[in-house]
């Protein structure tokens, strides 16, 4: 599993920094893999079945439990340790994640994927149109205040 997460964030790296090679990107392995698993989840057939063999999983069902551990970690009510001790600190460290989905709406989207969506990765898939310009613009816009303003 962590050779396909690391292909992806290379591909991705690259994809990013291709017309500006000195352009500093973070990018986290738990948001490649969370990435992998919701794209895992809306295949089927051979497609499935390689992103299961790649990701470490024998079934969709396996995936599902996998994705929504590593989401907890997200969810502050259900990471928090009441038993933590640590004589540096007074509390585990906070971790945040920003979760969006774009589709574009001349794809449909089956319930269930929707579903596990909305279930396990905590959002909702935005439809949108993907041609228009201004749209995009006004969801980086959206992005913006979203990760700054929140």
């Amino acid at each position: 599993m962590e050779l396909c997460v690391k292909v992806v964030t290379e591909g991705i790296l690259k994809e990013l920094t291709k017309n500006n090679p000195n352009k500093n990107v973070v990018m986290s392995p738990a948001s490649m893999n969370i990435v992998l698993n919701m794209a895992a989840s809306g295949s089927a057939g051979k497609t499935l079945d390689q992103f299961l063999r790649s990701l470490g999983s024998e079934t969709i069902t396996e995936l599902s439990s996998k994705s929504s551990s590593l989401m907890g970690l997200f969810d502050l009510n259900t990471a928090a340790d009441p038993d933590y001790t640590d004589s540096e600190y007074s509390a585990p460290p906070e971790l945040s994640l920003v979760n969006l989905m774009f589709v574009d709406q001349q794809y449909p989207l089956k319930p269930s994927f929707q579903e596990i969506v909305r279930d396990i990765y905590k959002t909702e898939p935005k439809r949108i149109n993907f041609d228009q310009v201004r749209v995009i613009f006004s969801l980086l816009i959206y992005i913006y205040i979203y990760i700054y303003c929140n």
